[in-house]
């Protein structure tokens, strides 16, 4: 599983028709070999336009049907004689205040702004031949398990277009933690600069950054190392989850949308997956397999 980079985005103060009008012609659509994402800034400026008229409407009309019966009801008929203006502009003040908060309340919407993935480098593809020419010369896996593992390999559906991480292209075929490290920053720091590239918002402005791995928890963490990489505001709020495999993005994007209801901004996400300490050189057949199955994960492109 490759990198993933995802930017959600909640915004209460929008532009409105001039935005619009600007932003209809610059929408870009980002087709990959996995996943089609469009930049929806404009949607978000015009659903939260249709929310500012729905709660005027609502207020118009509730100021008109209380014009319209105030004299039937005794209690306002008394606000509304001349001698209580004060009260009556009161009751109003309170009204329209206690609409403003119950619209206020209204939990905001959260969009998917754009996507990114990382691709390697050519020479990082591992086709068939690649992955058996390890196996057999790794010193440390059996003739009997690298057959056994060539088999899995078959039946995995991986084809010739998936990568491996620089630990397969290594000479000591040792795994060591510089190497888990490498896939780690590669993988990250190549999708967020992408990503920043494109949608073109400055570091400055993300509040919360998320990283998901798995099987790879160093210290420093891995958000600390995308921090200080790109040199993000100190005050940003980061968060690490692990253990959950593969649901870790969609825990990612439930997190990010939760925080960005109660507080506006833009959220990173990245999940990625780390394979370089996570290898299986015993006779044991049945911990063989997912390192069979794991020796290319493949990588989306973007």
């Amino acid at each position: 599983m490759g990198p993933e980079r995802t930017f959600l985005h909640a915004d209460p103060h929008l532009p409105l028709l001039s935005f619009i009008s600007t932003q209809l012609s610059n929408k870009r659509v980002v087709t990959t070999d996995t996943v089609t994402s469009i930049a929806t800034t404009t949607i978000v400026a015009t659903m939260t336009f249709t929310n500012f008229l729905k709660f005027s409407s609502f207020t118009l009309l509730s100021l008109t049907l209380l014009h319209r019966f105030l004299p039937s009801l005794p209690l306002l008929s008394s606000l509304s004689h001349r001698h209580h203006p004060l009260l009556l502009l009161s009751f109003l003040s309170c009204t329209l205040l206690y609409l403003y908060l119950y619209a206020r309340r209204r939990p905001l919407p959260v969009f998917l702004f754009d996507y990114s993935c990382y691709l390697p480098e050519p020479e990082r593809r591992s086709s068939l031949e690649v992955c058996e020419y390890y196996g057999f010369r790794c010193p440390r896996l059996s003739h009997s398990t690298a057959d056994f593992m060539r088999a899995i390999f078959l039946k995995s559906g991986l084809g010739d277009e998936t990568y491996a991480p620089p630990y397969i292209f290594q000479e000591d075929y040792d795994a060591k933690f510089r190497y888990a490290v490498q896939e780690a920053e590669e993988g990250m720091f190549d999708a967020v600069s992408s990503l920043l590239s494109k949608t073109g918002i400055p570091t400055s402005a993300i509040s919360v950054l998320i990283v998901a791995c798995s099987m790879f928890s160093p210290v420093p963490s891995l958000s600390a190392f995308i921090v200080n990489h790109f040199n993000f505001d100190p005050s940003i709020k980061t968060y690490n989850l692990s253990g959950m495999g593969c649901s870790g993005g969609t825990m990612c994007c439930d997190l990010a949308a939760k925080i960005l209801c109660s507080k506006p901004g833009y959220a990173l996400i990245v999940v990625t997956e780390n394979m370089s300490l996570n290898w299986y050189f015993g006779e044991n057949a049945r911990c063989s397999s997912p390192t069979a199955s794991s020796a290319s994960a493949p990588r989306p492109c973007s």
